[in-house]
């Protein structure tokens, strides 16, 4: 009986594990996400899109100064609200990886979408990326979707640069 349960238990998570095949990325800018193998990237300015409607992309953020993650938060959410007409759910929380540590955020865009924002603090400076869903893939696929926003990394910084 024992030996039944470990194994459906065991069928079950590898069934449902999200089935990252690859990495995806800026080679210029020095970061990728680990991402499902039918996601592509569409243009050279780095935007990847799933076939269900999903999309990934980087916002450039200004390099004048250092600011913080939470100042860089608070700008680009002031924004994307302001110009995309967004609406914030939940507020932000802390986000971290592999050389990186930021904030997200949660918003529904005016056509219905879930839109995350990732706010990442890196040697290289600040990096702004956002996840735009089709909120009936977002329902059923949340934690793969967090995943991969979160398997972002970035390139160490070269001597001399």
């Amino acid at each position: 009986m024992n030996r039944l349960l470990i194994s459906i238990v065991v069928a079950t998570c590898l069934t449902a594990a999200p089935a990252f095949a690859k990495r995806l990325g800026n080679v210029e800018k020095g970061y990728s996400f680990e991402v499902p193998d039918d996601w592509k990237i569409t243009n050279a300015d780095f935007l990847i899109k799933a076939p269900d409607g999903t999309v990934l992309t980087e916002i450039a953020y200004p390099k004048n100064g250092t600011p913080t993650p939470e100042l860089a938060s608070g700008v680009a959410t002031g924004t994307v609200k302001a110009l995309l007409r967004l609406t914030e759910e939940g507020g932000q929380t802390a986000a971290s990886g592999k050389a990186w540590r930021g904030l997200q955020r949660f918003f529904i865009d005016t056509a219905g979408r879930r839109v995350v924002q990732l706010v990442c603090e890196t040697p290289n400076g600040i990096s702004l990326f956002y996840l735009q869903v089709p909120m009936d893939q977002w329902k059923v696929k949340e934690s793969e979707l967090l995943t991969v926003i979160r398997s972002v990394e970035f390139a160490p910084v070269r001597s001399g640069e």
